[in-house]
């Protein structure tokens, strides 16, 4: 995982939506809809760039038809997740985490190698979290730029490097459960 850094401002479509929705009714649904999607598309690009084009939790490279925006701080958090939803710095882009042959077919990103069997087993990344907000789950809007804390090794799998971990004071055991 690298270190992600935050959208500065947000978005012209997602400022707009925000502006419009003056009764209080501004949702995550209502944005993903808003200028029939364009607001959304906008946003993903945006976050895309910022992150060079890697998924802020494996860094596979993002490609169309594999990305989404994820929620850090998870919509679903009980606490803090509905004042969170639409807030620019608490959006990441990241791959869809193998789901993409579920819900595009095997020849889902014209990447067979892009997904891991069996999908159920190899769900990660844009996942939902639902309740899983734990206090474990690393905020890659927090890591150190340098040492990376993870590493791949030589099948592609994605582990947490115990070296650069005990340099940045990272404990290995969550990067592994953020994974």
């Amino acid at each position: 995982m690298k270190p992600i850094r935050k959208l500065r401002d947000p978005t012209q479509g997602l400022a707009a939506y925000v502006e419009e929705c003056t009764d209080g009714e501004a949702s995550w649904e209502g944005f993903r809809n808003h200028a029939a999607g364009a607001s959304y598309r906008e946003l993903v690009e945006s976050l895309t760039t910022l992150q060079r084009g890697l998924c802020g939790y494996c860094e596979i490279d993002l490609i169309e038809a594999d990305r989404q925006v994820e929620h850090v701080i998870p919509r679903s958090d009980t606490n803090i997740g509905a004042s969170e939803e639409l807030n620019h710095g608490n959006l990441i882009a990241c791959c869809l985490g193998g789901t993409a042959r579920s819900r595009h077919g095997p020849a889902a990103a014209g990447d067979e190698e892009r997904f891991l069997e069996p999908p159920k087993r190899n769900l990660s990344c844009g996942q939902a979290k639902g309740e899983n907000n734990e206090a474990w789950f690393l905020d890659p809007r927090t890591l150190p730029a340098l040492p990376s804390v993870t590493k791949v090794n030589l099948t592609g799998e994605i582990q947490p490097d115990q070296n650069a971990c005990a340099h940045s004071g990272v404990d290995p055991e969550r990067v592994r459960r953020t994974i």
